[in-house]
């Protein structure tokens, strides 16, 4: 059975922790230079770095899953802006 190089891709990913994640920043903290993002089932995530971050924004995220298969303790490893709700 052959394997394609996106099929390898995925299997490393996979086995790595790692999967893509989307929310809305709900809060900027521009003294603490933090950013909220609320998921879909409610969970918040916060990372550093506020320029050009505002309420109701949509962040595209790469998180790690630490292995472990509690949901909360995932870390954000890259963010990306992809737009914003009015």
């Amino acid at each position: 059975m052959k394997l394609t190089i996106a099929s390898m891709l995925l299997v490393i990913v996979l086995l790595l922790g790692l999967y893509p994640m989307s929310g809305i920043v709900t809060e900027v903290d521009k003294a603490a230079n933090l950013v909220t993002v609320q998921l879909w089932n409610g969970y918040t995530y916060q990372f550093c770095g506020t320029e050009d971050w505002l309420e109701g924004d949509i962040a595209a995220m790469i998180m790690f899953d630490r292995l472990t298969p509690i949901i909360t303790d995932d870390m954000i490893i890259s963010v990306r802006y992809v737009g914003y709700i009015e």
